[in-house]
């Protein structure tokens, strides 16, 4: 076992200072190698892609068609991580066999350590580009924010033309952050690919329908030819093929674990006299939001009633409950198999 040192970043610190600027042990002996090179690691990848970052010139859509700094993170941080452990034997090996183990080890973590990110942080930044270019969200496989908003104002025209309705789904992951935190985010990945998983294979989408990602752990559903009591039972729908069974995940330990996984969501139909002639398309969406975050607690209805629990769905403020279901299915029923009204039928 040998015993080394992080590179002081500043000389004129005195021994006993405990940790550098950026939090990271400066004098301490490494007693646990590995975990230090992965503390360390992280904070590398997150110092190259903020340098990276600041350098990006700014097009209309933040920093090339919408890429973020966080998305560039949650892609590069995996890799970068991966790449460290898979080369921590020869790393470990070339520190034990020098005979200055502590200059072998400054040597690699601030030259090579910063080498590799670098590259990584160029490939991902650049493959992020292309896929949001093309309209499509990399981790899920499914359309992206751009799409959404391309297919909302497809349904505009196609309202202003023929008069025909259709309906938003918003809706998201409930305490999606206790997955991350609690499990890591490759865990929360996967809880993502799985919900686009169910989304496209259980939930009995037409083809003219579109489920996207839009947001973190957002989701949207546009039905066009659709009114907001058809959309309620597509969305009772989603509620019910997320809540079906456990997902599987991979914890941080790499320890193979079941979740329960809930959603809550809000439900609009478009509705021409709400809409700014400028913008629309943006007042259905808003409407869907609210409703999902009455759900959340953070938006009273017009009863000034807030409602704390979620895992529920609402549609333009009104919650929707199984009898609701039941009564738009017998109010649909022979409409389709989807249990859709066709097109310009009267509501």
């Amino acid at each position: 076992m040998f015993y080394c040192c992080f590179p002081m970043r500043d000389k004129e610190r005195g021994q006993d200072s405990p940790e550098t600027e950026d939090g990271l042990p400066e004098s301490r002996e490494i007693q646990n190698v590995e975990a230090e090179l992965e503390r360390y690691a992280d904070s590398i990848a997150e110092s190259e892609a903020r340098k990276f970052w600041e350098k990006r010139p700014l097009d209309p859509e933040p920093n090339g068609n919408g890429v973020t700094f966080e998305e560039l993170m949650d892609q590069v941080l995996p890799k970068f991580r991966e790449n460290v452990k898979e080369n921590m034997v020869p790393v470990k090996l070339m520190v034990d066999e020098s005979p200055n183990p502590r200059e072998t080890f400054d040597r690699i973590s601030t030259m090579m350590f910063p080498v590799w990110a670098r590259s990584l942080i160029e490939s991902h930044y650049e493959m992020l580009r292309t896929l949001k270019k093309s309209g499509i969200d990399e981790l899920t496989g499914l359309p992206n924010k751009k799409m959404f908003k391309r297919n909302l104002r497809a349904c505009v025209k196609n309202y202003e033309r023929y008069g025909t309705t259709f309906s938003v789904i918003i809706f998201d992951l409930d305490h999606f952050k206790l997955v991350n935190d609690t499990h890591g985010h490759l865990a929360g990945d996967q809880v993502l690919q799985e919900v686009a998983r169910r989304l496209t294979a259980d939930v009995r989408l037409r083809e003219l329908d579109a489920a996207m990602r839009v947001g973190g752990e957002e989701f949207a559903i546009i039905l066009p030819s659709t009114p907001k009591e058809g959309a309620c039972i597509v969305a009772h729908r989603v509620w019910d093929v997320i809540r079906k069974g456990p997902f599987n995940i991979t914890d941080k330990a790499r320890v193979a674990r079941e979740i329960e996984v809930t959603a809550s969501l809000g439900v609009a139909e478009y509705e021409e006299i709400t809409e700014d002639k400028n913008s629309k398309g943006d007042d259905v969406v808003r409407r869907a939001d609210i409703a999902l975050y009455v759900n959340k607690g953070e938006e009273p209805d017009e009863k000034n009633e807030t409602f704390p629990q979620r895992d529920c769905i609402t549609c333009d403020r009104h919650r929707i409950t199984d009898e609701d279901i039941l009564a738009y299915k017998e109010k649909f029923k022979g409409e389709g198999r989807s249990s859709f009204p066709a097109p310009n039928k009267e509501k």
